[in-house]
């Protein structure tokens, strides 16, 4: 079938981000940009004119959480390589706007959500529509104004290439980026209007957000009224004129104030005092190693897919496997409270002890519970002789993330093993890495296993170890 075939030279581009900003900047005509994303002209004429737009997507609805339904336009594989490439050029071109968290690489909800950790007041607004009310004019005419500055020729083929029947459609590769480009107009003026009334302004694709940590919540951006069902929450005038000139509509249902003492969600992560995942997420985590640990796999797996996956998909893609749904789960969890999180060390640890393909270290901080840190400890010993003759030499030591287990010199005697204060059973083998008998100090490497690292107090790297093995040493127990 001709629009299944694939684009001929390459699968992405092998220029710089700097070779296709100058490339992008260059363009002029339809075939500059079947150039600058390598495909002949033939290909990218028959692809945006001549094979039937219809067919050039794959269409399907899923359930949305909060009732309806979402069309998803999913581009042939075809198109898709072409606007994988396209994506690539943008995102090389496109420049991060302060206030954006969504589509950009090193920001996402928990930057996000950050940005309005501990405010007395919380706005969330919703755009209607998001996608679909960026329609194909919108885009050539953002390609075209500066300070991209794409002659009309070239814009509109760009243009053509990102929309499907007139606007972005949800499901290609573009249209997270182009709809950042578009929005960089809407970000300058919220962004002003928000300093201009002493609030914090972010977005995440159609989530916005505002919040405040003063008295009142200004009511030329949102207030509360009164309605039929209850209290209700009516957009300032100076708010709604800058998102209906930017040419999106709120959506009325999802726009809500959120006071510091009642739970405040930014992006579905809590920010009353940190970053964090509501409870029923971790009760839900829980209970799924807990079912792990007692029924087996095959039940737990059962039961999950029976009573907890709600999630709403594509119907001709498969259920995913019970353990990567899980993993999933704890990535997030990691992701949004921390690596050194004790919440997340010990779901990690339980996870480990389930899943024996799961190599599992983790490095605890300042923040994380003394009973995680007594966990970096362990104790070396060796035994000798026997009766009256029997002699033990014993130490301790604690992991140091990217050193290795430190102890004193002194302790190593041949035969000494490494045992964990609180499991006796099993002791491990040690490696000598390091030693200064002057200093009294040794570095070693535990042959086995261990998960629990401790992290130096500071976020500077070590010194390099130069002619002293252990220069680095009284650096390190004098840092703050």
């Amino acid at each position: 079938m001709p629009g299944n075939q694939k684009n001929s030279k390459s699968l992405a581009l092998s220029g710089s981000d700097d070779e296709l900003r100058a490339q992008f900047s260059a363009l002029t005509t339809r075939r500059s940009v079947a150039t600058l994303l390598d495909v002949s002209l033939k290909q990218l004429t028959y692809h945006l004119y001549i094979y039937p737009e219809k067919a050039r997507y794959a269409q399907f609805d899923i359930s949305k959480k909060s009732g309806g339904s979402r069309r998803i336009d999913s581009p042939i594989s075809a198109l898709k390589i072409i606007q994988r490439k396209l994506n690539q050029v943008l995102n090389a071109v496109y420049e991060i706007r302060r206030p954006v968290h969504g589509f950009v690489i090193d920001r996402n909800i928990v930057t996000n959500a950050k940005v309005h950790l501990g405010a007395k007041f919380i706005l969330n607004i919703d755009l209607k529509d998001f996608f679909p009310s960026i329609n194909l004019g919108r885009v050539r005419g953002t390609f075209m104004a500066h300070p991209y500055n794409i002659p009309a020729d070239a814009a509109t083929a760009l243009a053509q290439i990102c929309c499907f029947k007139g606007a972005l459609p949800q499901g290609a590769p573009t249209s997270p980026i182009v709809s950042n480009m578009v929005c960089a107009a809407l970000d300058g003026h919220l962004l002003k209007l928000a300093g201009h009334y002493n609030c914090l302004y972010s977005r995440y694709a159609d989530d916005i957000t505002f919040s405040t940590r003063t008295r009142t919540f200004p009511k030329s951006l949102a207030r509360e009224v009164p309605t039929a069902t209850g209290p209700g929450i009516a957009i300032g005038t100076e708010l709604e004129s800058i998102i209906r000139d930017d040419g999106f509509e709120v959506n009325p249902r999802k726009t809500r104030i959120q006071t510091r003492d009642r739970r405040q969600e930014v992006t579905g992560i809590t920010v009353n005092q940190f970053p964090n995942v509501q409870r029923r997420y971790l009760k839900e985590v829980r209970a799924m190693i807990h079912a792990w640990r007692k029924f087996g796999l095959a039940l737990a797996e059962s039961h999950f897919h029976q009573q907890y996956d709600k999630k709403h998909r594509n119907p001709k893609d498969p259920r995913p496997a019970f353990k990567r749904v899980l993993k999933g789960k704890l990535d997030y969890i990691t992701m949004v409270r921390g690596k050194g999180d004790s919440v997340c060390i010990r779901l990690l640890r339980d996870y480990a002890q389930l899943e024996p393909h799961f190599a599992f270290t983790a490095t605890v901080t300042p923040k994380t519970s003394i009973t995680l840190v007594k966990d970096a400890v362990w104790v070396l010993e060796a035994a000798s002789g026997s009766g009256d003759s029997l002699k033990v030499t014993q130490g301790t030591g604690f992991f140091l993330a990217g050193v290795g287990l430190i102890t004193c010199a002194h302790v190593l005697v041949p035969n000494i093993r490494a045992v964990s204060p609180t499991a006796p059973f099993p002791s491990y083998p040690v490696k000598v890495l390091l030693r200064d008998d002057d200093l009294d100090l040794a570095v070693l490497d535990m042959l086995g296993h261990h998960d629990i690292e401790l992290e130096a107090a500071s976020d500077a790297p070590l010194p390099a170890i130069n002619t002293h093995p252990f220069a680095w040493i009284p650096e390190l127990c004098t840092r703050p």
